[in-house]
Parts: C-alpha cells; structure tokens; sequence
C-alpha cells in the first residue's frame, strides 16, 4: 500500500511518497510541486493509494476555550455555538476541528482550529483536478506547535527542516492531530466507494437470501415428497394385512383400533394361563404341604404355603421346576406350631 502526503508551505507544496508494509512506513520520494496539480507521481486517478495533505498554520484560525469536558464529539457539538460570535459571517462558513490542550482545575482547556471553507475550496481546486482524494487535512506545523503548546508560537512557529517534516507527516497519519476533512470537504469519491460497497452488500445478501429461500423450499417439497411416499407404504401394508377393508381414510389410527382389539383378546386369552397353572399345582406332590395363598400375574407365579420339614418344601420346588423356570424358595421359616411356613416364586416357561 502506498501513502500520498502533500505537504503545503508558503513558499512551496512538497508531495512525501510512502511505501506501507506490514504498518511500518518506508520514505520512497519526495517531490517538489513546480505545476499546479502535478501530485501524482504516475499514480494519478488511482483509487488504492491514501492522500493526506497538509495546510501551513497561517492559513489557519485559532481559538482557546475552556469546557467541563474532554470527550470529542461533545466538544465538536458544542463548538459552533462557542465560535458562533466569534467568526465573521457565522461558524457556518468555516470547517471545525479541536484538540484538548490540558486540565485546569475542573475545566479542560481546548483549542478550536478553523479555516474558511472558501479558502479551503480554493487551497484543494488543484487536488480535485487531479482526482486525488484527500482522507486527511490536517497541518505538520500545528504538530509541532501541540509538542509543547503555546499562544506565541501559534502566531510565530518555529522553522521545520525537511527530515522532521516528513517524521511529522508519519506520525499524522497515523494519529492526526485535526482532520478538516469534513462536509463538503469529503471528496465524493469516498461516498461513491461507500455507496458502491453498500450496493455490493446489499446484492449479496439477496443472493444469500434467494440461496436459503430456495433450500428451505427444496426440502420443503422433498419432505412433503417424502410423507407421501411414507404414506403410499403404509396403505399398501395396511391392505396385505386386511384386504377386504378397502375404504379406509386414515390407515395409522385404523391400525391403532386394531392393535387395541388385539390387547383386548390378550386380556380374554390370559384367564387360559391361569387356568392351565392350577391344573399344574393341581397335579404336584405335596406330601404334608399346604398352599395357603396362591398369586399369578403376569407369568409370575407366587406360593405361600406350610409343611411339616424342608424335604417337603424342597419337593415341590423340584416337581415345579418340570414345568415352571426360575423356581426359587423366596423365604422359610418356622412358625409357633412347629410347621415350615413357606414362599416359592416361580415364572411361566416362555414358548420357543
């Protein structure tokens, strides 16, 4: 990137090439301006290079004021009504900067710097036939004289030599000290750039607009596609499964009716379990044990029963287990008249 810094004096505009890599500024030339307009060392029109341009303190207009506060935009709101009486013809006929000098007491003191728009215009008619457009106008002398402020040598400032010219125009575009670049004075062709990278936003963003609107109708139509098809396989199995029933509206809640009938026939068949477990304990040998409670649920089998010995108890563990799985004495213990009260578990033999 390269950086443009015209520096104007009274007796002559000398033009500092700079060379930007990386934030670090190497000097390349310095060209003295004999021609009106001759800034461009052969980069004249071109849109990628920073121009910078600096007013000789003369042509500038001071004012040392004293507010309550430092913030800039503030002391900028404010200052056209502080100058108001001040400057001939009104501050609407001038551009505007300040730099807060210091604190005194509970006030900040600041210096306004003003020049005439028409003297501006007049200083910047060569730079526009150029079609250079200046990001910054500020002033290498007004530096040296903010190094260590005073009226007098805002009225006498001291002499430059070249070398500290050109490390003072470094040093502005990096942290300038006033930037009159302002209002009319902003070139239009900063607007245009802006306008024109706002014009390519903004079709972009249409284009991502347009791109997720088709993908969201995309897979919009492939799921309805989709369901349908899901649809379609439902019905064709629904019909393998119950061919004489042809009119049906909604095959998942039919399905849903026809599972509930067959829960319900499981309810009517489950009494056939019970019934067919009592005719097994039915046909145990019990020897001297007494079945007390009898619980099935489920499969699950519960005994709880008396006998006079453990042999006995052990006995019809072993004749269930021929037709029961899972046998277990759950629990056996003696009771007050000398009995073996008892509780075996057991489960229904699944069927392969």
């Amino acid at each position: 990137m390269k950086s443009l810094f015209i520096d104007i004096k009274n007796d002559e505009t000398r033009c500092y090439l700079f060379s930007i890599e990386h934030g670090r500024f190497e000097h390349v030339e310095t060209k003295v301006v004999n021609e009106a307009g001759n800034y461009d060392f052969g980069i004249k029109n071109s849109g990628n290079i920073d121009v910078n341009i600096s007013l000789p303190i003369n042509m500038l207009n001071f004012r040392v004021l004293e507010l309550p506060f430092r913030d800039k935009e503030r002391i900028l709101e404010v200052l056209p009504f502080e100058l108001e009486g001040m400057i001939l013809g009104g501050s609407d006929k001038v551009i505007m900067d300040a730099v807060v000098l210091n604190k005194t007491d509970n006030k900040y003191k600041v210096l306004a710097v003003y020049i005439e728009k028409l003297i501006l215009g007049r200083t910047l008619s060569d730079l526009k036939a150029s079609s250079l457009t200046p990001s910054l106008i500020t002033s290498i002398e007004l530096r040296s004289v903010l190094n260590e402020f005073s009226t007098e040598k805002l009225i006498n400032p001291v002499n430059i030599d070249d070398a500290q010219r050109i490390k003072y125009a470094i040093e502005e575009i990096i942290n300038p000290s006033i930037n009159l670049s302002k209002g009319e004075f902003v070139f239009k062709q900063h607007l245009e750039e802006t306008k024109k990278g706002l014009k390519i936003a903004s079709i972009l963003l249409l284009l991502i607009f347009f791109t997720i609107s088709a993908d969201i109708i995309f897979h919009l139509y492939t799921t309805r596609s989709e369901i349908s098809n899901i649809k379609k396989e439902i019905r064709k199995q629904y019909l393998e499964l119950y061919p004489q029933e042809k009119n049906v509206v909604n095959e998942y809640y039919k399905l849903q009716s026809h599972f509930k009938e067959l829960i319900d026939r499981n309810s009517y068949l489950s009494g056939i379990s019970c019934l067919n477990t009592l005719r097994l304990l039915s046909q145990l040998e019990r020897r001297s044990a007494i079945f007390n409670e009898l619980i099935i649920e489920k499969g699950n089998l519960t005994l709880k029963g008396e006998a006079d010995n453990l042999n006995d108890i052990q006995q019809i563990k072993d004749s269930l287990s021929r037709n029961f799985e899972n046998v277990v004495i759950s629990d056996s213990k003696s009771s007050l008249q000398n009995k073996m009260l008892f509780t075996i578990t057991a489960q229904e033999k699944k069927l392969e």
